[in-house]
């Protein structure tokens, strides 16, 4: 007659040991889906977010040029033409801007100002900064003198900010929709 074997305790702990790392592995997957979710909402809404960012920084970008020019225009003796460094890296080139008799920029070769004169300012002052986001522009006259009025720019039809060729004040607008 065979002997009775006793039942082994150790089957029990290795389907808790295997029990445990499924529970463990689930929970990991769990997390990779929710962090890879977050993700897909932040970049999942167009680029929506990545957008404003790239517009934010041709905003200041901008802004920051038309203050350099003024204090360039300043230190040159409020000359007609001021030359400008902007831009990044080792092919940096000077950019020679073309500024009111306030100090500030102006678009270059323009005799009076118009929507395309807003957005040919815009890309001079930001120089070799390419940018996907499309914008447009409309000039509103607040006088009787050629260079007395605002540019607004617009990008999806929702106006963004606004210069004021008189003044160099940049007007940032953030509507939330």
């Amino acid at each position: 007659m065979k002997a009775k074997r006793r039942p082994s305790k150790q089957p029990l702990f290795t389907h808790r040991k295997a029990a445990l790392f499924w529970v463990g592995a689930i929970a990991a997957l769990l997390i990779i889906l929710l962090l890879m979710r977050q993700a897909l909402n932040i970049l999942g809404d167009g680029g929506q977010y990545w957008k404003e960012t790239e517009l934010n920084t041709a905003i200041s970008r901008f802004n920051n040029t038309v203050a350099l020019a003024h204090a360039e225009w300043i230190r040159q003796g409020r000359a007609a033409n001021i030359e400008l460094e902007v831009g990044e890296g080792p092919d940096q080139k000077p950019i020679v801007l073309r500024m009111s008799e306030y100090g500030w920029p102006l678009p270059t070769g323009a005799e009076a100002m118009n929507d395309q004169q807003c957005l040919a300012l815009w890309q001079e002052l930001l120089a070799d900064l390419r940018l996907q986001l499309k914008l447009t522009a409309d000039w509103q006259s607040t006088g009787a003198k050629h260079w007395r009025g605002d540019c607004n720019f617009y990008n999806n039809r929702q106006l963004k900010f606004i210069y004021s060729l008189h003044n160099g004040q940049l007007l940032h607008v953030n509507i939330q929709n």
